[in-house]
């Protein structure tokens, strides 16, 4: 009896575990942090903004594996090219959210504000050799992850 009840307290608390690891929550980014990403988020954004979407997504993944990922990258520039000759050119843009996993993971998920609504931007970024690098990046007109 006291050995199934020690057992039902180790699995739940087994399966407890991954609940509460989803669960957290993780700082946001550090001044430090912020300053960093935003020089690899203004270029990316002004590019955009001049509608350069091919020179965009080329300097953010400069450097990177990605970068080797023509079709991939094609894609990108081929759906930005098309939410933003829908929604108009970007006006301005803000994060505004951001989470560090480390000093060295983070995510900042962006609001890039045009004429005809906002446009979503989830960027996860790690910083390599000092430098920032994007690792993950998805555009869209949908604020499903927003709130």
């Amino acid at each position: 009896m006291m050995k199934a009840a020690l057992l039902s307290i180790a699995l739940a608390l087994a399966v407890a575990a991954p609940a509460a690891a989803v669960e957290r929550e993780l700082p946001p980014m550090t001044e430090a942090q912020a300053a960093g990403i935003e020089r690899v988020t203004t270029p990316f954004f002004s590019s955009l903004k001049d509608k350069a979407y091919a020179k965009a997504y080329a300097d953010l993944f400069a450097g990177t594996l990605f970068a080797s990922k023509t079709v991939e990258v094609q894609q990108l520039v081929s759906q930005t090219t098309f939410i933003l000759e829908t929604y108009g050119v970007i006006e301005r843009w803000e994060v505004f959210e951001s989470e560090c996993a480390s000093p060295e993971l983070c995510r900042v998920k962006i609001a890039a504000y045009t004429a005809n609504g906002p446009v979503f931007v989830w960027l996860s970024l790690y910083r390599w050799n000092g430098a920032w690098k994007p690792n993950y990046i998805l555009i869209g007109d949908t604020p499903q992850f927003v709130y």
